[in-house]
């Protein structure tokens, strides 16, 4: 993989003149994730989830409902006015 990486950085340098730096960058990651592919490799992915704590989810209910309220209230104010 990177031998393929070196070749498509080779590539971008060679090609500059003829196609912008974006394109040729794309280009060698398109060649890396099918090579990936075709090898039956699977890139790395870090996924980070960070949950709120049990304070922070509080306060969150709290402003979601204090939103629902004002919602219902609107809510019921348009009623009287369209009654």
């Amino acid at each position: 993989m990177s031998n393929i990486a070196d070749i498509g950085g080779a590539n971008v340098e060679r090609k500059i003149g003829k196609a912008s730096v974006r394109d040729g960058i794309i280009g060698t990651g398109v060649a890396i994730d099918k090579m990936l592919a075709l090898t039956g490799q699977t890139p790395v992915v870090a996924v980070q989830v960070v949950l709120p704590t049990p304070e922070e989810e509080a306060e969150r209910r709290a402003r979601h409902d204090r939103l629902d309220a004002i919602t219902a209230t609107l809510a019921a104010i348009e009623k009287q006015q369209n009654a």
